[in-house]
């Protein structure tokens, strides 16, 4: 049933270049499943892709949008109220076509779609086998097989070269590109044991080492790692050098009582469960930069062609909810974003020789001068890469299509709308009285609603969750850091005040409705 990809069809260019395409998208979260069990409102991360849909601006487009569960009509009704006004409705219900495997289970998108063959050959016969491409997070062999059975292009990385985006890879990548990045691990431990002697040997080359992270090799979103405080092993080491120590048992078990000691990042986590992804997955040491007042988490992303050009899309500020990623702003801090933008693409490089291809990003420590440092610039160092789409990719790219942009492959994206700021959990818990429809409908009636016109306002991303958890994506584009703040703080009043209005009328509806139906009863029955 499977059906390779012909050797004489034509080359497409870049996805955000090609006019005339068929983007089937598969927002496959292929990654460990105790890891993805982790993170709460998982299946609306699905709707991240969304941003497809705004390919169909260029009339030769199709969009195929395959999902685990079928999508709110409402929230695909405000992507298309973002395409031009002079796109007919007939047209693009032509050009937008969308599947649900209709299955919640926590197994991933791409493994439920192989499940149900006779949907993929549904899919198969509607695209152009010439003119399609797949979209997806990652490529596993899950994806893989997936473009296999259609017959398309997969822009990612095959299974083999996946392992320079785990944590271990990473950190090979980085000493390849001869790029800074903390002292650590390159190798995955598979067991406890193996962990305590590897970190043992970091600290005995690195005495100074008094904190770090252990991060589990395959991990999404920050819930696979934990803060490991090793005080106590490196005061056994104080004043030796690595020529007269060595990892004995005893500085093994104090390594030993601090791995057991760690606070997670996860709050559903716990030491036995870690041990036990440590033994499936493996696991990494890394030290902690040192502390300093001003330190950021800036990230670039970047994309590789399949002939192997490294284009640095863009580069941003991380905006952390601890040390979880929340969103991100656009662009990063121009004292050290050349810096990202050239580190970036020395690993892009590296991946490039190795053979992957598709989007990439990577995360940066900056820590600005210290008062008594000869250097007035920023010191960066690289902690990971992520062989994905990521959670700058949906923000740049839904830009430049709103925009009509293209991008330059020289150098980071020129977009007419100068700054933008993102957050994947705006709202709070007043919220959850809403619906995904409502949330478009709201913000249609503010002023801060996108303009086609300026180029600037709020536009909405991962809404179907909002009944639920309360939240919703939104970014806040505009032509000043300080428009988007003031966008931001008035949006979130607006929302507080439309959810209070309505939540004094659902305070009114009983908790238990059925003992109060069956109280009913049995009064008007007179017994």
């Amino acid at each position: 049933m499977s059906a390779g990809i012909g050797n004489d069809e034509p080359t497409l260019k870049n996805y955000w270049e090609e006019v005339d395409q068929d983007l089937v998208v598969l927002p496959s979260l292929t990654f460990d499943a105790e890891e993805l069990n982790k993170i709460s409102g998982l299946v609306n991360y699905e709707e991240r892709l969304l941003y497809h849909i705004l390919h169909l601006t260029h009339p030769a487009t199709r969009v195929i949008y395959i999902s685990s569960m079928p999508l709110d009509p409402e929230v695909i009704n405000y992507y298309i109220s973002l395409l031009p006004s002079s796109l007919s409705h007939k047209d693009l219900s032509r050009r937008l076509r969308l599947f649900s495997v209709h299955d919640p289970s926590g197994h991933c998108l791409a493994q439920k779609l192989l499940r149900r063959p006779r949907l993929l050959q549904r899919i198969k016969g509607i695209i152009r086998p010439s003119r399609a491409r797949l979209q997806v997070y990652r490529r596993t062999m899950f994806e893989k097989r997936v473009a296999e059975e259609l017959g398309l292009k997969l822009e990612a990385a095959t299974p083999e070269e996946m392992k320079w985006g785990t944590k271990s890879g990473s950190r090979k990548a980085f000493r390849e590109a001869q790029v800074p990045h903390p002292v650590g691990t390159y190798q995955a431990a598979q067991s406890v044991e193996a962990l305590v002697e590897a970190i043992g040997e970091v600290l005995v080359h690195n005495p100074g080492v008094k904190k770090g992270m252990v991060k589990l090799d395959e991990s999404f979103a920050g819930m696979g790692n934990a803060i490991v405080d090793l005080s106590e092993a490196a005061e056994m080491l104080h004043g030796s050098s690595n020529s007269t120590y060595h990892v004995d048992s005893s500085l093994k078990n104090a390594i030993g009582r601090a791995l057991e000691s760690m606070s997670f990042e996860s709050k559903d986590e716990c030491w036995t469960r870690f041990q036990s992804g440590i033994q499936s997955i493996g696991a990494i040491f890394e030290a902690f930069v040192p502390q300093q007042a001003g330190q950021t988490t800036p990230s670039a992303q970047g994309y590789i062609s399949e002939d192997g050009q490294v284009t640095i899309l863009s580069t941003h500020e991380q905006v952390m909810d601890g040390r979880h990623y929340d969103g991100c702003q656009f662009p990063a801090n121009s004292a050290y974003g050349a810096g990202l933008v050239r580190y970036a693409s020395e690993v892009g490089q590296v991946l490039a020789k190795h053979g992957v291809a598709g989007h990439f990003g990577v995360d940066f420590m900056a820590t600005p001068p210290s008062a008594n440092s000869r250097s007035n610039e920023h010191s960066l160092h690289a902690l990971e890469i992520n062989l994905r789409a990521t959670g700058t990719t949906f923000p740049l790219m839904s830009l430049l299509l709103l925009n009509h942009t293209s991008l330059d492959t020289t150098s980071p994206a020129q977009l007419k709308t100068k700054h933008y700021i993102t957050t994947d959990h705006f709202g709070s818990e007043a919220l959850k009285t809403l619906t995904p429809g409502d949330v478009p409908d709201i913000l249609s009636r503010s002023p801060y609603d996108w303009s086609h016109e300026t180029q600037t306002g709020v536009v909405l991303y991962m809404i179907g969750g909002v009944a639920e958890f309360g939240r919703f994506g939104a970014m806040f584009a505009g032509d000043t850091l300080e428009q988007c703040k003031v966008m931001m703080k008035g949006l979130m009043q607006i929302f507080e005040d439309e959810a209070e209005k309505w939540n004094q009328e659902a305070e009114d509806v009983p908790e238990d409705s059925f003992s109060v139906l069956v109280g009913s009863v049995v009064e008007a029955s007179g017994a």
